[in-house]
Parts: C-alpha cells; sequence; structure tokens
C-alpha cells in the first residue's frame, strides 16, 4: 500500500485590532500569552505534534 504524506501549516497573521490594546505591532495576538503562559500558536503548534509526528 502507497504511503500518504501530508504537509500540515499553521496559518498566524491578521492585524489584531479585536485584541487591541493587548496585541502590538513587536508581539500579535498569536503569540500573546492566552492559554496559561502559552499562546495560541504555541498551543496548536504542540497540539498538532501530540497526534502528527514530525518525520
Amino acid at each position: 500500500m502507497a504511503s500518504i504524506f501530508m504537509k500540515l501549516i499553521v496559518t498566524a497573521g491578521g492585524q489584531g485590532t479585536k485584541l487591541w490594546p493587548y496585541s502590538r505591532e513587536s508581539k500579535p495576538k498569536q503569540f500573546q500569552p492566552i492559554i496559561g503562559n502559552e499562546s495560541l500558536y504555541t498551543y496548536t503548534v504542540n497540539l498538532l505534534l501530540q497526534r502528527h509526528s514530525p518525520d
């Protein structure tokens, strides 16, 4: 049976206007510590790494 290769992409962008003034240009919303001390970006990447091993 042939192997299926899949690439996971985590998108992170936008102006962050809904979280202003908490998010700034120097530290956008996706890198703010929202879940405990963890950012949404870090949380998402860790979640994906738990479910899919990088080869």
